[in-house]
């Protein structure tokens, strides 16, 4: 039967087959539909995507596509080497076998012959791709393998709180790189874990992220300046790791942002006025740092906040007057700085505004 415009990733169906004897009997809209093969038939489609090899002088090569095979009827592909891409099964199970499974707390129907959207903690789309991974508080032990970066319709992948004696887990390691081949991504918890190395800059690949929570951990480095790239971003959590550099001014970029999370590092210099361009803040927290240079007044722009604090830095100057338009304010904490001068009489006018202690300008 003719088979006009082969998908180019052809050979992605043969996935088990190291040596066969192919005759095509059916093709629709790109997809073989049955393939005869050594092994049987193979009721599989065809993916569309992968290079596939063709033929030149009897030889194979992987120069060149089958997209301009008009027809063909047999395809042979003895002594082959194909590169063909891991299944979601068999990355869960890669993840499974590196975190130390058997262990987990919960891992019902995980490795068994029961469909992936039944094993604990996973849900799948209709075509059987995994969409959520939640493994949360599991015990999981070891590292994270980067072929998660191959569950590429995964949207939420969250391996929060698998440390301390409550969890009974401890993932460590680096933050590997291919997590951001994850572009549906939209959110990404790795908090309370021991993970360490620097942040992985391919993580501002993931431009329809919205929450990327890294806190509790043991990164270091500075922040990358990529992250600047997830316009989408709600919230940004990275407090108490062991981050050092300048707050980056582009986060200024990030203007869907309603909580930022930067405290309890090493951070230094100053803080960004830029900042003040974050219009959707509800929270920020700079405290616990090495943060100098005075209060910018460009953060009283930020009407929506209801949480700012930035106790334990090295502030200096005076409180600026503008932070007095923070009318919708819960917390102000200020304190353990050095900072200079009388609290501005404005801010008494905030609603939920309440003077506790002078000496150390500790705001509520």
């Amino acid at each position: 039967m003719p088979f006009n415009k082969v998908s180019r990733i052809l050979l992605a169906a043969l996935l088990g087959l190291s040596s066969a004897s192919l005759t095509v009997q059916a093709a629709q809209r790109g997809r073989i539909t049955l393939l005869q093969g050594s092994g049987g038939p193979l009721q599989r489609g065809i993916p569309p995507g992968m290079a596939t090899p063709t033929f030149v002088n009897g030889a194979a090569s992987d120069s060149v596509a089958l997209d301009n095979v008009n027809s063909f009827e047999r395809l042979y592909i003895s002594q082959s080497r194909l590169m063909i891409p891991q299944s979601d099964r068999d990355v869960l199970i890669e993840l499974y076998n590196a975190t130390n499974g058997d262990g987990w707390h919960r891992n019902a129907n995980w490795k068994s012959n029961k469909p992936i959207s039944e094993w604990y903690g996973v849900t799948t789309d209709s075509s059987g791709r995994v969409t959520e991974l939640d493994l949360s508080e599991n015990a999981l032990t070891g590292r994270i393998p980067p072929a998660l970066g191959n569950l590429t319709n995964l949207e939420y992948l969250n391996l929060r709180t698998n440390s301390g004696p409550m969890a009974g887990g401890n993932l460590t390691g680096r933050i590997p790189p291919a997590l951001g081949n994850l572009t549906n991504l939209i959110g990404l918890d790795l908090s309370w874990n021991q993970l360490t190395g620097t942040i992985p800059p391919t993580l501002g690949n993931l431009t329809n992220l919205k929450y990327l929570i890294l806190s509790t951990n043991k990164l270091r480095g500075t922040i990358p300046p990529a992250l600047a790239n997830l316009t989408n971003l709600i919230e940004l959590v990275l407090h108490e790791n062991q981050l050092t550099g300048r707050i980056p001014p582009t986060l200024a970029n990030l203007t869907n942002l309603k909580s930022l999370y930067l405290s309890s590092n090493q951070l230094t210099g100053a803080i960004p006025p830029a900042l003040g361009n974050l219009t959707n803040l509800t929270e920020l927290v700079l405290s616990i740092n090495q943060l100098t240079g005075t209060i910018p007044p460009a953060l009283g722009n930020l009407t929506n906040l209801t949480v700012l604090v930035l106790h334990e830095n090295q502030l200096t100057g005076r409180i600026p007057p503008t932070l007095a338009n923070l009318t919708n304010l819960i917390e102000l904490d200020l304190s353990w700085n050095k900072l200079t001068g009388t609290i501005p009489a404005a801010l008494f006018k905030i609603p939920h505004f309440t003077y506790k202690t002078d000496d150390e300008l500790l705001l509520y």
